[in-house]
């Protein structure tokens, strides 16, 4: 049977059922999203979950969206509000900025509820629409939203609403796959070839040097002997997944989540390392300072930040990793998406 499990930051999951918090609360580190406690309306069965700024957003089995958050004082008391958004809807995707949230629906139309008023009605991005053109995949950080169209295209928008467009040169490609860090994106074509865009400040672009890329995007030639099967952009670092299961690392590794062992850059100039593992790897994730992987196996790995618990660990007992660790859990992993301070897995038991 296929499970949602969380783990991070957990003030909104008070909601967790009594027998998960007769245990010792603050030892659940994967907490288990089919246990909230839920108004009988809503039903208990969690289909789909985002992470939000510091919240979670889930889709429960009678189609309605919720918003998970804590209200702000000492006591951090849980908040649920359900959004605006039609059951006949097919939410296909939301990303939740630290401002506006942004859906795909079943249309393939972008919308966005703007300040967290989640009961308005979710408004068109008329910047990121073209009329015949489906939404395929989007990805949202602090400076960037970039969205990927069902046709290989890509548009991007920056703080002040400035559309971008990413085109390649070479017209037997297109893009296949999008990652916005708080700064930077990731831009990843069918041909496995990288590009990257933004701000480098701390090598997370991984083009050699520190400088800001705002002209045109860039292909990460570190990588162009590789083909590149996943891409993703944490808050100042970057990971990719080559064909053969290694994974590429480079950028902002002061809680060691580039997983190539220290605290220090991978390189001075922000050049893509590879992580030493035996250990051949399907799939990647970036929160904003930590990482995660699933091996072959269906195992879970995870490095870097675990302030909140975000990589499965006790932390009390671990603050950070700085190389991929085993993380001892039951059941076989089959997808990890992590953003900002929290983890989502799920897993078959």
């Amino acid at each position: 049977m296929l499970e949602l499990f969380h783990c991070g930051y957990h003030s909104h999951l008070r909601l967790i059922k009594n027998e998960i918090q007769d245990a010792e609360a603050s030892k659940v580190l994967f907490y288990p999203l089919d246990k909230l406690d839920l108004d009988e309306k809503y039903g208990h069965k969690v289909k789909k979950a985002f992470i939000g700024w510091c919240s979670l957003f889930i889709i429960t089995e009678s189609g309605h969206l919720l918003y998970l958050a804590s209200v702000p004082g000492p006591n951090c008391e849980p908040l649920i509000r359900e959004c605006n958004l039609s059951k006949s809807w097919d939410l296909k995707r939301l990303e939740c900025g630290n401002k506006d949230v942004f859906l795909v629906l079943s249309d393939r139309k972008l919308k966005r509820w703007r300040s967290q008023d989640y009961q308005a009605e979710p408004e068109l991005v008329d910047q990121l629409n073209r009329d015949k053109a489906k939404v395929q995949e989007i990805s949202i950080g602090s400076s960037f939203v970039c969205v990927l169209m069902e046709d290989g295209s890509v548009i991007g928008m920056d703080e002040d609403e400035t559309p971008v467009a990413f085109k390649l040169k070479d017209s037997s490609d297109v893009f296949v796959s999008i990652s916005c860090g708080h700064e930077h994106i990731l831009l990843l074509t069918r041909h496995g070839l990288v590009y990257s865009y933004g701000r480098g400040s701390k090598g997370q672009l991984g083009l050699g040097s520190l400088e800001d890329v705002f002209d045109e995007h860039k292909e990460v030639e570190a990588l162009s002997g590789l083909r590149i099967m996943q891409i993703s952009a944490g808050g100042w670092h970057s990971l990719a997944l080559s064909e053969f299961g290694d994974i590429y690392a480079w950028g902002w590794n002061e809680s060691g989540q580039l997983g190539v062992g220290g605290n220090q850059d991978a390189s001075k100039s922000g050049l893509p390392t590879l992580i030493e593992i035996d250990v051949n790897f399907t799939s990647i994730s970036c929160g904003s300072r930590h990482s995660m992987g699933i091996s072959e196996e269906g195992s879970l790995y995870a490095w870097g930040w675990n302030k909140w618990g975000q990589l499965g660990l006790d932390p009390d007992e671990v603050k950070s990793l700085n190389k991929p660790t085993k993380i001892d859990f039951d059941r076989k992993v089959t997808s990890i998406s992590c953003k900002y301070w929290s983890s989502l897995i799920e897993a078959i038991n």
